[in-house]
């Protein structure tokens, strides 16, 4: 298995610097997609809180108490919240 990894590395590796592979236009038409697919990798969601806790008041037993956090997207791509829990 050693030989055979070392010969599939080898053989790579004279290909790719003994001009064996496909340069110049030939090679770029035959990946035309390249250049899209680094532009949308670098595309994600990122939720930013400002604010991560707050302290409630006392209340009553039973009473409800509501407070609303901000979630903002600086990220570069749609954020979608599915389900929020609390704690």
């Amino acid at each position: 298995m050693r030989n055979t990894v070392f010969g599939l590395a080898l053989g790579i590796w004279f290909a790719l610097f003994s001009g064996l592979m496909p340069t110049g236009s030939f090679a770029d038409s035959q990946i035309p997609e390249r250049t899209d697919i680094t532009k949308t990798r670098d595309l994600f969601p990122v939720a930013v809180f400002p604010e991560t806790e707050y302290p409630f008041e006392a209340v009553a037993d039973g009473m409800e108490v509501q407070h609303d956090f901000i979630v903002q997207n600086s990220g570069t791509a749609e954020l979608d919240i599915k389900e929020v829990k609390t704690g």
